[in-house]
């Protein structure tokens, strides 16, 4: 499958999303730093933890990703890589189709040499749906992201 890992879905994404208000706050502890390279550009991927002050929810860990400073995803919990389930959650939003043709070229592969790649990226076929479980580990959607011709660079 040839991937070209341009910047316009996420250009798309960013602009549908810049109305919505979703920036992140000034003074917000970034713990993880990374830029998503493509052809044509790159974006900062902000990876930011808080506490949980909801009723339900009080003192659960949350781990939110910003994009160009937009939030993008977020989830809460503990007991899987958050970091790993946030940027699996946004990349699947901006890349559905291109995941869902990696997923099919996976499958169709699978099958003849009787083994599975790219550990994370499942494929409903009679549901037409393709998703990222990110709680298999960062690594794992990096691995995802790098196969679409995207380059994920840690920065601290």
């Amino acid at each position: 499958m040839e991937a070209t890992a341009t910047s316009a879905n996420v250009r798309s994404w960013f602009d549908a999303e810049w109305d919505k208000g979703r920036r992140r706050r000034t003074g917000s502890k970034v713990d993880h730093l990374c830029l998503l390279e493509t052809t044509d550009g790159s974006h900062t991927l902000e990876f930011v933890w808080t506490v949980s002050r909801g009723r339900d929810t009080y003192g659960y860990n949350i781990c939110s990703l910003y994009v160009d400073g937009l939030k993008a995803s977020s989830c809460n919990g503990g007991g899987y890589d958050m970091q790993g389930t946030c940027l699996g959650e946004w990349f699947e939003q901006v890349e559905s189709s291109a995941l869902k043709q990696l997923a099919k070229d996976r499958d169709s592969r699978s099958q003849e040499s009787g083994h599975r790649e790219l550990y994370g990226l499942f494929y409903s076929a009679e549901r037409d749906k393709v998703w990222l479980d990110g709680a298999c580990g960062f690594s794992s959607i990096e691995r995802i992201i790098s196969a679409l011709g995207y380059k994920l660079r840690q920065v601290r």
